[in-house]
């Protein structure tokens, strides 16, 4: 149990060190995510936290750059006059480093998320989500394994499309245990402070989708 819950701990650092490279791994083999969540539901309790995190990590937003363009222009010519105009495995490991910044910093700008809807929708469809929902976002003991399994409903919210009511079935699905939260108290705040996320969003896609019924309607003004 050790070695597993070092391994994880080690994993789980990295992934958060290179985030978009991980969610990149996650997009080409979603089995990895359906992995980590049977394995908090199977794995000991010890292991929960790392496998959580790990999960979170797949589902975060893209990171923000650190510089602007101005700002990265010594770090560039540095990496170039490291090559020496050559391209040897170095300068091509230099030049993907870069890239993978590139497209971070594309996607962030743009609000885009990383991970691929397959396996968004892998998670989104896991029979073990319900039992996330309940017994690790909400029931946990430990305050930090509830605000990871919020944080893993929230991530997954978030990278679903508004079309479709996807969010409307996940607040479903979360509601379901609305019944159970005066019972434990204090307990219940960061899945609470999830769930008006979630509502929050749910209303934007309704709004969204009304917006545009609207305007697809015959005659109707356009959007000024």
């Amino acid at each position: 149990t050790l070695e597993v819950t070092t391994t994880l701990a080690r994993l789980g650092q990295l992934a958060a060190g290179r985030a978009t490279n991980w969610q990149r791994f996650c997009t080409r083999t979603p089995e990895a995510l359906g992995l980590l969540i049977r394995a908090a539901h199977t794995l000991p309790a010890e292991t929960v936290e790392n496998t959580l995190a790990l999960l979170a990590a797949a589902l975060s937003a893209p990171p923000r750059p650190a510089s602007s363009a101005k700002g990265d222009a010594p770090r560039r010519e540095k990496s170039s006059a490291s090559q020496g105009g050559g391209r040897g495995k170095k300068g091509v490991e230099s030049e993907s480093d870069e890239e993978d910044e590139q497209e971070a910093s594309g996607a962030s700008s743009q609000g885009k998320m990383v991970l691929g809807d397959p396996a968004v929708a892998l998670l989104e469809a896991h029979p073990l989500l319900d039992w996330l929902i309940t017994n690790l976002a909400l029931e946990s003991r430990s305050a930090t394994v509830r605000a990871l399994a919020c944080k893993v409903i929230s991530g997954i919210a978030a990278h679903l499309s508004s079309a479709g009511g996807r969010r409307a079935r996940l607040l479903q699905r979360v509601l379901h245990v609305v019944p159970t939260l005066p019972s434990l108290g204090q307990n219940a705040s960061q899945l609470l402070e999830m769930l008006a996320g979630l509502v929050t969003q749910v209303r934007s896609d309704e709004s969204s989708a009304e917006a545009a019924l609207v305007e697809a309607l015959p005659g109707a003004p356009p959007r000024g």
